[in-house]
């Protein structure tokens, strides 16, 4: 009897495991100085077609007792490859948005540190349900940026499993300047405080042209 309790009490263990990792409530934890760098490359296919790469930093610049935070996205270091030749892409202005202890702007309006390009990992959170969420959900997305941008789609939990939630994101943005463009892509995000490590998939419709598509990936560095 007690092999057999034994047994029992170990499957059960595992089971608990086994959904727990099934499972992840996903929630940043904000610290005045923490500072994330990504480095994105973007292949562009059509008529314009070039590769371009861009480091974006990302800082906590101040948490406040209410658990918002200020946040401020500074793009470098872009250069772009067109024609066999190498051009520096002009500085962006660094951007700041506060959020609130769940990502989410505070005033309804993301920031966009890529500007009409594409993908802003700060905007990740932004777009998660502050509940737990199980592998195998689906959830609508529906984002407002700003100067008008609108991101709208939905987002699937493939697995939970070691630290990681695996994320599929099916989106469609579209805003005044760049028109409609639709982005597939696979996120990797760490559990323990929602931070992207990597993102990887495609943008068809940039930059307002139909025929141009864009393989892009963004990693953690």
């Amino acid at each position: 009897m007690k092999l057999k309790h034994l047994i029992l009490t170990t499957l059960l263990g595992v089971a608990a495991m086994a959904m727990g990792q099934g499972s992840v409530t996903l929630a940043p934890n904000y610290k005045v100085g923490d500072t994330d760098r990504y480095k994105m490359t973007m292949e562009i296919k059509g008529q314009m077609a070039m590769t371009m790469t861009m480091t974006i930093v990302e800082k906590v610049a101040k948490v406040y007792p209410n658990g918002d935070a200020d946040l401020v996205a500074t793009p470098s270091g872009g250069t772009m490859m067109m024609n066999g030749q190498s051009h520096a892409i002009p500085q962006t202005p660094a951007q700041t948005v506060r959020v609130n202890k769940f990502g989410q702007p505070v005033k309804g309006k993301a920031a966009n540190a890529m500007g009409g390009m594409g993908f802003d990992p700060m905007s990740m959170n932004s777009m998660l349900p502050h509940r737990p969420l199980k592998a195998g959900e689906t959830f609508p997305i529906h984002q407002d940026g700003k100067n008008g941008t609108k991101v709208d789609g939905s987002m699937k939990v493939l697995a939970v499993a070691g630290g990681v939630a695996k994320l599929q994101m099916n989106t469609t943005m579209t805003s005044a300047q760049t028109g409609s463009m639709k982005m597939a892509m696979v996120v990797l995000m760490r559990t323990s405080d929602s931070k992207m490590n990597k993102m990887d998939g495609t943008i068809s419709g940039m930059m307002g042209q139909p025929g141009m598509t864009a393989h892009i990936t963004m990693v953690r560095e």
